[in-house]
C-alpha cells in the first residue's frame, strides 16, 4: 500500500477519462434489431494495452504517464476521434470504419527524410527544429552574396557592351563574375573535384539562382544576357547558345535543344523536366516510376520508362470523359460532361478572372475529365500549391536553406492528398486501364503515385499557367471604351483572333510562354564534342545540359519576328514550336512510332483543356462584319443588333453544324446581358459616382466591402458535393439552440462548419448590428438605368448572370408571363365563372371586372402591415382574363382596382404604377413569407435540427439526409443574425417599421401549414384539371356570357364524347407551355418521393399491404422505426411543423420528402430572385407614388444588389455527386475486429437507388431543356435540377 497515493489516483483517473473521451478503440459494436448497438463492455486489444498502462502508471507514475502520452501519440493515434466524445453516453459515436470505400494501400506513401516516419507531434518538433537552423543558415547565405555583391562592384567592375532589354537585376558586373567563375567550375576535371570545389559549386548555384529568381516569369531576357556575357568573357562574338547555368550547361540554340530532346540515342539519358537544377528528394522518391520521360540504362529495368509511358497512354485514352464532340447530340455522355463542366466552370466574361480562378478551372476539369469526380476543397488548395509552388523542382541543399525544407514538404503533402483523390476512383475506367497496363510489373499503388505524378507535373503548372496567360492576352486590348460605330473599336482584338484558330493561338502562347523553361539531359561524349566546338572547353561525362525551350522558341533562324505575338504564323513556323517536349510538327505526325520518344502524352488533351477553360473567361467577341453592324436601341443606349454577335460558346471539334444539339450556356441571351452591361459600364462618370457614393449610409458601404470580400474567396473555391463530410462522428444533441427574433429556434454550431464560424465573423455581426448605424432611408435616386447598371457593374462583380434575363420592361404581355411563369406563380390561381365578389386576404372585391377575370394573384397580405412614412403599404392582386392576358389591378393601400387606358395617349402613371407595386408586393410576401421564414427557418431549419439532435451519427437515415442539410445551420443562423434582426438587411430593404416586420413573421409562422409539394399549386391549376379540350373552353365562354348551366353542361358532355381528335398527352402539353409549375413541380417532386421510398424500403424491407399484414405472409427485414432515437425523431419532427403525429410510413415518407423538396427545388423556385434584378426598373422594394420615377434610390438598390449576391454563393449541386456519403463494407484500416453494420446488398441497393435518383434527375432536366428549345417557349427554370443546389444557400 505504500504506491497508494491520491496523486496515483488523480493521474489514472484522468487518463481514463481522457482515454474514453479521446479514441474511438475505447467502444465495440454489435448488430441488433434496430441497428447498430455500442458498447464498451468487451476486452479488446487497445483496452488491454491501456490497462497494462494503468498498473504501471500505479506503480511508478511518472514512467506510466510518460508511456500513456508516447501511446496516444503512436499506438492509439489511429484511433483518435476528430472531436471529444461524451463517454457517459457514447451510444450516439459512429464506428469511422463503416463510411470510407477507399482502400487505404492505395494511400502508401514512400519515406523520403526519417522524420517522415515520426509520430505528428515529433515530426512537427523536429521540423520545427530543423526549420530554425535551414532559415538561420539562409540568413547568412544572404548576407555572403550581400558582400559578394559588394566584391563584385569594387574589384570586378568592368564595362559590358549594351544588351537590348537587359535584366534589372543583379548588376552586370555581379552576372558576369559569377558566369566566368561557373563555368570555371563545370569543366573542372573529374579528379579534380575536391571538397573545396564542392563548396565553391554549391555557392555559384546559389548566386546562379539569386540571378534566375527575379526573372523567373520571364527568364528570356536573363538568359541572353548571360550568352551575351558569357561570350564576352571567352572573347567570342558568340557560342552557339551555349552558357553555364544552374547546376550544368544551359543551350538556347534551336538545333542543338531540338537534337538533344528529340535523339533516340539511349546514351542520352533524359533528365527530369527542371527550371535549371537538379530537382528535390522528393520529386525522385516519391514514385519509382518516375521515368516516364527518362530512359536510363543504369535502371534496373532499362526499359522501365517504356512501360510507364504505356501506363499513361491507357490511362488517357481510358478517361470516362472526355472534350471531343462535346455538341452530338447522339452522345449523352459528352452532353452530361458539358453540363457538370459549365457548372464547375461558369462563364466569366465581364472582367478577367484572377489566376487562381483560371488555375482551379484547369485542375477540375482535368480531374473530372480522368476520374468523372471532383475535389474537395483540401485537394484544390493541393493543387493551387502544385501550380506554384516550385520547390520539389529545386535541389535539397537549397530547400534545406528555405526553412529546412519547409516548402518542399508542403508540395510533397499535395503530392499525397491527390494520391488520395485517385485512390477514391481506383474503380474508374481510367485506372482500372492503368491497372491493366502495368500487367502486375508495378503495385497499384505504385500506378496511383505514377499516375498522381504525372498529374501535379504535367496537369499542374504547364497549362494552368498557360491558360491563365492566354487569358490575360483575350483580355488585353479590351478597351473601356466600347461603344457601337467608333472607328476604335473596329479594331482586331486577341478574342477574334483565338476564336479564329483556338489551337494556333494556344501554340503561339505557349511559344512565348514556356512555364518550365528546360528540359535536363545528361551529356555524352557527341554533347561535349559541341560544346568544344563552340566553346573550345572539355566538358565532363554526365554534366547536366538545360536545354532552354524557352530561347529555343525564339531563335531567330527559325522564326519571323520570334519576340512578337502573331497565331496567323504559317504552319511551318507553327510547326516548330517546341514546348510538349518535343517539336510540334512531330508530336501531331500520323505516324505514332515516328513521333518524339519523350513527347508530353497529354498534348491533345491540355490543348482542349486550355481551350475549352479560355473559351468560359474569354471576353464577348462581336462581330465587326461591316454589314450586321446593325443597331437597335435599348432603355435608350445604342446597342449591337443580336444579329451581330457571336456567342462566346465552346468551338468543338466535329461539332454539328445544324445547330440541333444546343446547351444552355450557348444561349443567346448571355450575350445580350454583358453586351449591354459592356456598353453602360463607363457611362457613370466619377463625379456623379462619388454623388451617388454620398448618399449612402455608413451601414451600407459597409456592408458593401463586406459582401464583396466574402464572394472573392468563395466564389474562387465554392463547395463542392465531395466537401459534405459523413455526419459528425460524435455526439451533437446540443447544437447550442438559440431563439431569434422572427424566427423559431435556430441552431448555432454546425458540425459543416466547425473551423470556419470564427471570432472575426461574430466581430463583424457585433459590429454590423451595433447602434452606430441608425436606420435611415436615404431617398436619392439614380439618374437613369444606365447608371443603375454601370453602378452594379463596378460595384457588384459577383453579380451572377441571370438564368432568365427576359424579366426586362413592364409590359402587359410580360405581366402575364410574371404571373404564369415568376417567383409568385405558384400563388396564381384560378376564379369561379361568373362570380360576383371575391375574398383577398385583405378586402372583398365586388366589381364588374369579375365577371371576365378567369385567374388572379393575389398579393394583399402584407397590406395588413404597417410601414415607416412616407413609403405606401405593400399589397396588390392582378386580374387575368381567359386568354391569360392582365385586365386589372387592385391596389390594397388605397383600396382601388385600377385598370389599363385602352386610348389614353402617352404613359399611364396609374396602370404603371399598379402593374410595380404588383410585382413589388410579389418579392416581398414571396421572399419573406415563402423563402425566409417558411423554407430557411421552419422546413429546412426543423429537417437539419431534429436529424442531427435526435438520430445518431450512424443511422441510415442521418447519413441519407446528410447532403441536404449541408450547412445549413450555419445559414440559418447568419439569416437570424443579419437579415431578420432590428437594423438588419430585411429591415432596411423593406419599408416595415420593425415592430410590424415582427408581427409580420409572428403572423406567417403562425398561419403556417404543412403541405406537401404538389399542394403549393391550387387545385385548380393543376395539370389533371386542366386536360380539357377546345370544346370545353368554348363551352365556358358560353356560360360567362349568359348560358344556363344545365344547357351548358349537356353541350359539354355531348362534345367531350365526341370529340376525340385532342389526346391528353396534347392538353397537358398545352397546359404546360403556359403554366409550367403544374409539370415541373410534381414531377420534381415524384422524382425525391421515390429515392427515400426506395431509402426506407431497402432499411427496413418493403411496406406491408393491409392484406398481407393479416395474412402475415410479408415481414420488413427489421421492425420500422422503433428505436428510441427514431420514435423521438419522429416525435420531435412534428412539433414545429405542426402535425399531430405521422401515423405511417408513408406519412413520414411524405414528410421527409417534403423538408428535402424545399432545400431544394422550392429552395430554387422562391429564393432565385438575381433575375429580377437585371432590368434595374423591374421590380423595388420601398414604394412611393409621390417620386418622379420608379426607379428605385441608390441606397435600397445597392442594399437589394447585397442580398443577391449573399443569396448567389454557391453551395454543391443537386447533380454533384455525393456517393461518397453511402457507407460501404470496406474498412478504413487494416483492423477488423468490428464487425461490419450493413450488407454487402445494401451497399449495392443504396447506390442503385442513388444512380436511379441522378438518373431520374437527368432525365427530368432533359425534358425541361427540350420544352425550352421549342419556339416562342418562355424559360421556367426554377425546377431545373440543373440550377438547383442540395441544400439551402442565405
Amino acid at each position: 500500500m505504500g504506491h497508494f497515493h491520491v496523486a496515483e489516483l488523480a493521474v489514472a483517473f484522468w487518463m481514463a477519462k481522457d482515454f474514453h473521451t479521446r479514441f474511438t478503440c475505447v467502444y465495440n459494436g454489435k448488430p441488433g434489431d434496430g441497428g447498430n448497438v455500442l458498447s464498451h463492455n468487451i476486452w479488446t486489444e487497445e483496452n488491454v494495452v491501456f490497462t497494462i498502462i494503468l498498473i504501471i502508471t500505479y506503480f511508478l507514475s511518472p514512467v506510466g504517464l510518460t508511456i500513456y502520452f508516447l501511446a496516444t501519440r503512436t499506438y492509439f493515434q489511429q484511433f483518435a476521434a476528430s472531436q471529444p466524445i461524451n463517454w457517459r453516453n457514447p451510444q450516439n459515436l459512429k464506428i469511422k470504419k463503416i463510411v470510407s470505400a477507399v482502400d487505404y494501400r492505395l494511400l502508401f506513401k514512400r519515406t523520403i527524410r526519417f522524420d517522415d516516419s515520426l509520430p505528428d507531434n515529433l515530426r512537427t518538433f523536429y521540423r520545427f527544429i530543423r526549420g530554425l537552423i535551414g532559415g538561420f543558415l539562409g540568413f547568412i547565405v544572404l548576407g555572403f552574396y550581400a558582400i559578394y555583391i559588394v566584391y563584385c562592384l569594387i574589384f570586378h567592375r568592368k564595362k559590358t557592351s549594351a544588351i537590348e532589354n537587359s535584366p534589372r537585376w543583379p548588376p552586370a558586373s555581379v552576372r558576369a563574375h559569377t558566369i566566368e567563375s561557373f563555368w570555371h567550375s563545370i569543366i573542372t576535371p573529374i579528379e579534380n573535384r575536391d571538397w573545396l570545389w564542392k563548396v565553391k559549386s554549391y555557392w555559384l548555384q546559389i548566386c546562379t539562382f539569386i540571378l534566375f529568381a527575379p526573372n523567373g516569369e520571364n527568364p528570356f531576357a536573363l538568359f541572353r544576357a548571360m550568352q551575351h556575357d558569357f561570350a564576352e568573357s571567352l572573347g567570342e562574338e558568340s557560342t552557339a547558345g551555349f552558357f553555364p547555368f544552374g547546376d550544368g550547361v544551359g543551350v538556347a540554340n534551336y538545333k542543338y535543344v531540338k537534337a538533344y530532346l528529340q535523339s533516340r540515342d539511349p546514351l542520352i539519358m533524359k533528365d527530369f523536366q527542371t527550371i535549371g537544377w537538379s530537382v528535390s528528394s522528393s520529386l525522385i522518391k516519391y514514385c519509382e516510376s518516375n521515368h516516364i520521360f527518362l530512359p536510363n540504362p543504369s535502371h534496373p529495368m532499362p526499359d522501365h520508362h517504356l512501360l510507364s509511358r504505356k501506363i499513361i497512354h491507357q490511362w488517357l485514352a481510358a478517361f470516362p470523359h472526355t472534350l471531343k464532340n462535346l455538341h452530338d447530340s447522339c452522345s449523352e455522355r459528352n452532353t452530361a460532361t458539358y453540363r457538370y463542366l459549365t457548372r464547375i466552370v461558369p462563364r466569366h466574361p465581364k472582367s478577367e478572372a484572377n489566376k487562381e480562378m483560371i488555375y482551379l478551372a484547369v485542375g477540375e476539369t482535368l480531374f473530372f475529365l480522368a476520374t468523372g469526380g471532383s475535389l474537395t476543397s483540401d485537394e484544390r488548395d493541393a493543387y493551387l500549391d502544385c501550380v506554384k509552388n516550385p520547390f520539389t523542382f529545386l535541389p535539397d541543399w537549397f530547400n534545406f536553406l528555405v526553412a529546412g525544407h519547409y516548402k518542399e514538404n508542403i508540395g510533397y503533402e499535395s503530392y499525397g492528398k491527390f494520391q488520395a483523390a485517385f485512390a477514391r476512383h481506383a474503380q474508374g475506367p481510367a485506372l482500372q486501364a492503368a491497372f491493366e497496363a502495368a500487367g502486375g510489373k508495378l503495385s497499384k499503388s505504385e500506378v496511383i503515385r505514377l499516375v498522381t505524378m504525372a498529374f501535379c507535373l504535367g496537369a499542374a503548372p504547364a497549362p494552368a499557367k498557360l491558360t491563365a496567360d492566354i487569358v490575360h492576352r483575350l483580355w488585353s486590348d479590351q478597351s473601356d471604351e466600347i461603344l457601337a460605330g467608333q472607328d476604335a473599336y473596329k479594331q482586331e482584338k486577341m478574342v477574334d483572333l483565338f476564336y479564329e484558330n483556338p489551337r494556333n493561338f494556344i501554340k503561339e502562347s505557349a511559344r512565348l510562354y514556356t512555364v518550365l523553361p528546360m528540359v535536363s539531359v545528361l551529356s555524352n561524349a557527341r554533347i561535349a564534342n559541341d560544346v568544344k566546338t563552340h566553346t573550345g572547353a572539355d566538358l565532363p561525362a554526365n554534366t547536366r545540359i538545360h536545354c532552354s525551350l524557352t530561347d529555343a522558341n525564339r531563335d531567330p533562324n527559325e522564326f519571323t519576328s520570334p519576340d512578337e505575338f502573331n497565331p496567323r504564323r504559317s504552319a511551318i513556323e507553327l510547326g516548330k514550336i517546341i514546348t510538349w517536349n518535343g517539336v510540334e510538327s512531330d508530336i501531331e505526325g500520323k505516324n505514332k512510332e515516328l513521333r518524339p520518344p519523350r513527347y508530353c502524352p497529354g498534348h491533345d488533351l491540355s490543348i482542349l483543356v486550355m481551350k475549352f477553360v479560355a473559351s468560359r473567361f474569354a471576353p464577348v467577341m462581336i462581330s465587326r462584319n461591316q454589314e450586321s453592324q446593325r443597331s437597335m436601341q435599348v432603355n435608350g443606349i445604342e446597342l449591337m443588333s443580336l444579329n451581330s454577335l457571336v456567342k462566346p460558346k465552346l468551338y468543338v471539334e466535329n461539332s454539328l453544324s445544324d445547330g440541333k444539339s444546343r446547351h444552355p450556356d450557348d444561349e443567346e441571351s448571355e450575350i445580350v446581358i454583358v453586351i449591354r452591361e459592356l456598353y453602360t459600364r463607363t457611362h457613370l462618370d466619377v463625379k456623379t459616382e462619388k454623388y451617388y457614393l454620398s448618399s449612402l449610409d455608413g451601414y451600407t458601404r459597409l456592408i458593401i466591402e463586406l459582401s464583396k470580400l466574402a464572394l472573392k474567396g468563395w466564389n474562387a473555391k465554392p463547395p463542392r458535393a465531395i466537401d459534405i463530410a459523413e455526419p459528425c462522428n460524435l455526439p451533437t444533441q446540443d447544437l447550442h439552440l438559440k431563439r431569434v427574433d422572427c424566427a423559431r429556434y435556430v441552431a448555432t454550431w454546425d458540425e459543416d462548419d466547425q473551423n470556419r464560424w470564427h471570432c472575426h465573423t461574430k466581430l463583424v455581426n457585433k459590429i454590423l448590428n451595433s447602434a452606430f448605424w441608425p436606420l435611415e432611408d436615404h431617398e436619392l435616386q439614380f439618374n437613369s438605368i444606365d447608371d443603375m447598371i454601370a453602378w452594379r457593374w463596378k460595384h457588384f462583380p459577383s453579380m451572377p448572370s441571370p438564368n432568365n434575363p427576359q424579366w426586362c420592361g413592364d409590359s402587359d404581355d410580360l405581366m402575364s408571363r410574371f404571373a404564369f411563369f415568376g417567383l409568385a406563380c405558384h400563388h396564381t390561381r384560378k376564379l369561379d365563372p361568373g362570380m360576383e365578389s371575391m375574398e383577398l386576404h385583405t378586402a372583398t372585391l365586388t366589381h364588374s371586372i369579375l365577371k371576365s377575370a378567369h385567374y388572379v394573384n393575389d398579393m394583399t397580405a402584407l397590406s395588413l402591415f404597417a410601414v415607416r412614412a412616407p413609403f405606401d403599404r405593400y399589397g396588390a392582386a392582378a386580374y387575368f382574363d381567359r386568354e391569360r392576358r392582365l385586365i386589372g389591378i387592385y391596389l390594397s393601400h388605397r383600396d382601388e382596382l385600377v385598370m389599363p387606358m385602352s386610348h389614353s395617349c402617352g404613359l399611364d402613371n396609374d396602370w404603371t404604377y399598379a402593374k410595380y407595386m404588383w410585382r413589388s408586393s410579389a418579392l416581398a410576401e414571396v421572399t419573406i413569407r415563402d423563402h425566409l421564414l417558411t423554407t430557411h427557418f421552419i422546413e429546412s431549419n426543423t429537417l437539419t435540427n431534429v436529424s442531427r439532435q435526435f438520430l445518431p451519427a450512424a443511422h441510415p437515415l442521418r447519413i441519407f439526409l446528410k447532403p441536404f442539410t449541408y450547412r445549413t445551420v450555419t445559414i440559418n443562423y447568419s439569416a437570424a443574425t443579419s437579415l431578420v434582426n432590428a437594423g438588419g438587411l430585411c429591415h432596411r430593404i423593406w419599408g416595415f417599421e420593425y415592430d410590424e416586420f415582427v408581427k409580420l413573421c409572428d403572423y406567417v409562422i403562425a398561419h403556417y401549414r404543412f403541405r406537401t409539394m404538389p399542394d403549393w399549386i391550387p387545385d385548380n391549376m393543376k395539370l389533371k384539371k386542366n386536360q380539357q379540350n377546345n370544346y370545353e373552353k368554348e363551352n365556358v365562354n358560353n356560360h360567362v356570357i349568359g348560358e344556363n348551366n344545365e344547357k351548358s353542361e349537356h353541350n359539354q358532355n355531348n362534345k367531350v364524347h365526341e370529340t376525340n381528335g385532342v389526346s391528353d398527352k396534347n392538353q397537358s402539353e398545352e397546359w404546360v407551355k403556359h403554366y409550367p409549375i403544374a409539370e415541373d413541380l410534381p414531377a420534381f417532386w415524384n422524382i425525391v418521393r421515390d429515392y427515400v421510398r426506395r431509402f426506407f424500403e431497402i432499411e427496413y424491407g418493403k411496406e406491408e399491404s393491409k392484406e398481407e399484414e393479416k395474412k402475415g405472409t410479408m415481414k420488413s427485414e427489421r421492425t420500422f422505426m422503433i428505436e428510441p432515437c427514431e420514435r423521438r425523431f419522429i416525435a420531435e419532427l412534428c412539433k414545429p411543423l405542426g402535425l399531430d403525429g405521422i401515423p405511417s410510413r408513408a406519412h413520414l415518407i411524405d414528410v421527409i420528402t417534403q423538408l428535402m423538396c424545399a432545400c431544394t427545388g422550392i429552395h430554387e423556385h422562391v429564393g432565385h430572385v438575381g433575375d429580377y434584378l437585371f432590368d434595374p426598373s423591374f421590380i423595388g422594394t420601398k414604394l412611393r407614388r409621390d417620386l418622379p420615377s420608379l426607379l428605385p434610390s441608390v441606397q435600397n438598390y445597392s442594399l437589394m444588389l447585397v442580398l443577391t449576391v449573399l443569396t448567389a454563393m454557391k453551395m454543391p449541386g443537386l447533380m454533384e455527386d455525393w456517393s461518397h456519403l453511402i457507407p460501404r463494407v470496406a474498412t478504413d484500416n487494416h483492423e477488423d475486429k468490428l464487425p461490419s453494420i450493413i450488407t454487402e446488398e445494401q451497399v449495392k441497393s443504396h447506390l442503385d437507388n442513388y444512380y436511379l435518383f441522378k438518373h431520374q434527375l437527368t432525365e427530368r432536366m432533359e425534358k425541361i431543356d427540350k420544352r425550352h428549345r421549342m419556339p416562342d417557349t418562355f424559360p421556367f427554370q426554377s425546377f431545373n435540377p440543373s440550377f438547383m443546389e442540395c441544400s439551402v444557400s442565405v
